[in-house]
């Protein structure tokens, strides 16, 4: 008789040791925050937005990623799989990075005049065109199309000052008790 409550007791410390708790991911108090990414006037479609803490003691990073009109939506990373809507109040630097994939020839392999290229060059370059992708599975060494001379090129879109952290002039205050909706325009 008593070999199956001793039984049940040992299985059930076994399955509380194997499964735990169920601990919780740290509760993070964030507040909304969208905004506008504008390229030269234009709308900036899938780049991604990055805020860092001017304090990088204080606070946590948070990203998104621009629709067709260049808008966004950021969410803070909560630990695992686990992402929060919104960024915790304080300062940040921004970046705004987007890169492109396209082939280029030995000729043209430090760089491409976009201002020699037609409207529809430019958007398969920018990864913008219906259907095209901005980085569509290249991996070192791949060829460009039909395995001829030219190589695979990726490109930033977005000038270095707003992707680089050290160098970026973009700023943000997510603030408690205010909309916190930035539009941030990059000029060369």
């Amino acid at each position: 008789m008593f070999q199956r409550p001793v039984l049940t007791t040992i299985c059930a410390f076994v399955l509380v040791a194997v499964v735990g708790c169920g601990s919780k991911p740290p509760a993070i108090k964030t507040r909304p925050v969208t905004g506008t990414v504008n390229l030269k006037g234009q709308p900036l479609a899938n780049a991604t937005v990055a805020f860092f803490p001017v304090d990088s003691g204080v606070g946590m990073s948070a990203t998104g990623e621009t629709d067709a009109q260049g808008h966004f939506k950021v969410q803070t990373h909560a630990g695992g799989t686990t992402f929060v809507p919104g960024a915790m109040v304080g300062e940040y630097k921004v970046t705004v990075s987007k890169t492109a994939a396209g082939t280029a020839s030995a000729s043209n392999m430090l760089g491409t005049d976009l201002s020699k290229m037609s409207d529809e060059q430019k958007k398969k370059q920018q990864g913008s065109a219906p259907g095209d992708s901005p980085l569509p599975g290249i991996k070192p060494g791949d060829k460009g199309p039909e395995g001829n001379k030219e190589s695979l090129a990726v490109s930033s879109i977005v000038p270095e000052v707003y992707t680089d952290i050290k160098k970026t002039t973009l700023t943000a205050s997510v603030k408690e008790s205010a909309e916190n909706t930035f539009t941030f325009n990059l000029d060369d």
